[in-house]
Formats: structure tokens, sequence, C-alpha cells
């Protein structure tokens, strides 16, 4: 299954997208940061060591883009800081599967 997004600017309605740093595209979509990183930490644990957590920002044109804010390495946090964005959105989501369709997300 595929989070719907219809374009490349409209507005995700959830705020952390989280992955392995894998050659899988397949993600998970969390509103609450908590249970973002909690899901990062344990993937980085029981999958693939290293683990993302990207938000959702908005380029000058109106388009988004996914920008990482945490990388887990083995069960360790680390803040990324000044990350340029990655591509949109809409690639990412197009790209790999919603492993967790049941989350509740915000409404956008």
């Amino acid at each position: 299954m595929q989070y719907p997004l219809k374009s490349k600017a409209e507005k995700p309605g959830f705020s952390f997208l989280v992955k392995t740093n894998t050659a899988k595209h397949s993600y998970y979509l969390f509103s609450d940061l908590e249970r973002a990183l909690n899901k990062a930490r344990v993937l980085s644990l029981t999958e693939f060591p290293l683990s993302i957590v990207y938000e959702p920002c908005q380029d000058k044109d109106g388009e988004w883009h996914l920008k990482k804010t945490y990388s887990y390495f083995s069960g360790k946090c680390y803040l990324e800081e000044d990350t340029k964005m990655e591509l949109h959105v809409k690639f990412y989501i197009e790209a790999g599967q919603w492993l967790n369709p049941d989350e509740p997300l915000k409404k956008s």
C-alpha cells in the first residue's frame, strides 16, 4: 500500500517518515515524534544498523521534499543539523510501500 499523495505540491498529512538506509524504499509514517524516533531506534537494532527519520519541508516553489532530521546507528540517536533537502516526498512515497497504514496521522 502507498500513502495517497496526488502531487509534489500537496502537503503531506504526516510529520515524519522513517526508513532504513538500504535499497529498500518501504517506509513508516508518523505524526508523533516520539513514535517515529522509537521506530527508527528499533529498526536500527533489529533490521539494519542505520535508520533515518525525515521531516517534510516545503521549497520556494511550493513543492514538498524530505529532510533528514535524525539518524539512528545501532540504537544510538544522532541529530542531523544543516542537512540539505532530499528528493520530493512524492518520489519516496511512490518508490516504496507504506508499512504502518493503521498509524493515526494528523489531518492535512
